[in-house]
């Protein structure tokens, strides 16, 4: 049936020569090949693309020692990455799931490189830069904010860091600050704070 969905991971079956004994019936455009094309093939000469030294390793573990393995690797390539799946079958073959992360992989590494660029900004910027969860209580560290007032990072989670404003513009800051974000709006209030 040409309607069929492509499947967004490549199942496979191997006995315990490697030999592909079963497979997707519908191609996969990521892998570029079908379960029909393999069959009767060594599965390693098929997907040289995942047959790096730790993951023959992996699948090795998962045929001698009939468990389930399961591993994210990039195959020592770094272009592609990969979430496998191997679990030993009723024939002492193995069944193998491969899924491209690739896509995944790369907007968690663009993610990891976001949080570090905002983390160097606050650290090297002389403006005191936080941040807060949505209900506007500070659960990340703040260290410009600790340089500036001398607080520790236990003291400032939550509303501690209102504890270094003066005592008679506390409920004023606090005040504004629950508006700002009931209406989602800018946030720009004078207050005196302690310093260190």
């Amino acid at each position: 049936d040409n309607s069929a969905p492509v499947p967004h991971e490549a199942f496979f079956a191997s006995d315990r020569n490697w030999r592909v004994t079963w497979g997707n019936a519908a191609p996969d455009r990521r892998w570029q090949r079908s379960g029909q094309h393999v069959c009767g093939r060594s599965f390693w000469l098929d997907f040289p693309e995942v047959a790096d030294w730790s993951t023959v390793g992996h699948f090795r573990h998962a045929m001698a020692g009939r468990v389930g393995v399961a591993f994210e690797t990039d195959c020592g390539r770094g272009d592609r990455w990969f979430d496998i799946r191997v679990y030993a079958a009723s024939d002492e073959g193995i069944s193998i799931y491969l899924q491209d992360i690739t896509e995944r992989k790369r907007a968690e590494e663009e993610m990891r490189r976001s949080v570090q660029r905002f983390q160097s900004f606050t650290t090297a910027t002389s403006q005191i830069v936080w941040q807060t969860d949505p209900n506007g209580r500070v659960v990340e560290d703040l260290p410009t904010w600790r340089d500036y007032t001398g607080q520790t990072l236990k003291q400032i989670l939550g509303t501690g860091w209102t504890d270094c404003l003066h005592p008679d513009d506390r409920a004023r800051t606090l005040s504004h600050w629950a508006e700002c974000r009931k209406n989602k709006s800018h946030y720009d209030l004078e207050y005196r704070l302690r310093g260190a």
